[in-house]
């Protein structure tokens, strides 16, 4: 059913009263098939505080929102993708991706795409390295859902997250060992016709990055296609970068070495 975005800090709902008091059963369900596909470990669930940083009730208080921690990267990128392709039929309305420093909403601003990520100002923990967790909030109509998500209709059977490809690791040359750190490299784009190998060898250089450092849930396959002319442009807007073009030029090359080398 269509989600409706609820926000649980609005007032409308005293946190810790029944049937809020515990953790919500569509979280419980979503939470079983969360490690069954992607591993990871539980942080917690219930519990009645206010937001980080803030003053306001958490959606902790209501029990409509988990936090699970994915160490690999890729396996983290993986489960948000899977989370947002099936949010509907899984009732999720927010993922707070905290190793990423966005957080993303289902519904909450019309006319907005389902894949769009926003960037919080001021959320302690949002962007830290060691923050390999996310936070994910049940809407209100689904809170008491609890019909196991493999026996939903409609749920993707999202195979496991693809590995890493097979180059080792040099820290002079990156996490993918292919080019030296800061040096002048092709520009890269969209392209419709079969690229060189050099240029291949480079984009699957940035795909690399792209998928294990900055979370986006890409193919590592050297072809410059649509999907990581989306996931550039992401980058770019998330770092602020004067042009959101999804070229890869000096400027964009700069951070995609940046986060190699981390």
């Amino acid at each position: 059913m269509p989600i409706t975005f609820f926000n649980w800090q609005s007032g409308a709902l005293s946190p810790g009263v029944a049937p809020y008091n515990t953790l919500s059963p569509n979280l419980i369900a979503v939470r079983d098939e969360l490690g069954k596909r992607f591993g990871g470990t539980s942080l917690g669930g219930y519990g009645v505080r206010p937001v980080r940083g803030g003053s306001s009730p958490s959606s902790h208080g209501f029990g409509s929102a988990f936090d699970w921690r994915i160490a690999d990267d890729a396996a983290r990128a993986a489960a948000m993708a899977w989370l947002i392709a099936n949010y509907e039929v899984l009732g999720v309305q927010a993922i707070h991706d905290y190793r990423g420093g966005r957080i993303w909403h289902a519904n909450r601003y019309p006319g907005k795409d389902p894949n769009t990520w926003w960037r919080p100002s001021q959320v302690p923990n949002m962007g830290e390295s060691w923050a390999v967790y996310l936070h994910i909030e049940t809407d209100r109509s689904n809170w008491s859902n609890n019909t196991p998500v493999a026996n939903r209709v409609g749920v993707s059977t999202n195979p496991p997250p693809e590995p890493p490809p097979a180059v080792g690791f040099d820290p002079s040359r990156g996490i993918w060992g292919l080019y030296p750190l800061n040096k002048a490299k092709p520009t890269l784009r969209e392209v419709t016709s079969a690229p060189s190998k050099e240029i291949s060898e480079y984009t699957r250089y940035l795909q690399g990055v792209l998928m294990l450092k900055a979370s986006q849930p890409i193919k590592v396959d050297g072809d410059f296609g649509p999907a990581t002319t989306t996931a550039v442009k992401n980058l770019q807007k998330f770092l602020g970068l004067t042009v959101v073009d999804g070229v890869v030029g000096p400027n964009t090359w700069k951070v995609i070495d940046a986060l190699a080398s981390r």
